[in-house]
């Protein structure tokens, strides 16, 4: 167990890569997990992604997120990104609590 504390899913159709900032600001949460299907017609259309990132605020850039991308079956398998992310998670929040 990561001993992380989650709050409920939410699912947005049609989503874009911004719109975990507009959920942060409602939710007032440490960290924003956004899981992204790939567009129709990409080569893999199975692909998906997973951006992340850690107190969002006003002025984030792109370059403030952390993406796992190319999640499918002959890429980075969908437990493998999962355990990479929980990983991820777990270190970022315990190094932000030694702040």
């Amino acid at each position: 167990m990561k001993n992380i504390s989650i709050g409920d899913p939410v699912f947005i159709n049609k989503s874009r890569v911004w719109i975990p900032d507009e959920v942060a600001a409602i939710v007032n949460c440490d960290v924003v997990i956004s899981l992204i299907g790939e567009r129709p017609g990409l080569a893999i259309y199975k692909s998906s992604s997973a951006y992340l990132i850690y107190r969002l605020n006003k002025n984030a850039v792109e370059a403030d997120r952390t993406v796992i991308s190319n999640i499918h079956d002959g890429g980075i398998p969908p437990v493998e990104a999962g355990a990479y992310l929980a990983d991820l998670i777990q270190d970022v929040l315990k190094k932000s609590e030694r702040r």
